[in-house]
């Protein structure tokens, strides 16, 4: 009976340990993920710029020219935000952070 007990607490010990690592690797894809939705409207921006002569003024202008089907969001549901300043835009997501570019 006591070999069982401890075999269960080894058990019990070892499946903490996976279960720990597993939610660190849901959260690490889940960020992979996000980086990815806003390095697409970024590079949809880029051939925006390319093709029309200047960069859009909101994500609007890349569905409306056919550039993007739509905005994704963030794998937790999360709305992007694009903003842009002069020449530096920025796609942000309020949880995994942003990606800024300047256009010049």
């Amino acid at each position: 009976m006591k070999k069982i007990s401890y075999l269960l607490i080894i058990i019990a010990i070892v499946s903490g340990f996976y279960l720990e690592n597993l939610e660190k690797s849901r959260l690490e894809t889940e960020k992979r993920a996000c980086i990815l939705g806003m390095k697409m409207i970024q590079n949809a921006c880029i051939i925006y710029n390319i093709e029309v002569g200047k960069f859009p003024e909101n994500t609007k202008a890349l569905i409306d020219k056919k550039y993007l089907r739509r905005i994704d969001r963030c794998p937790l549901n999360e709305k992007y935000k694009f903003t842009h300043s002069g020449s530096f835009y920025e796609i942000k997501c309020p949880i995994h952070g942003n990606i800024m570019f300047d256009v010049r």
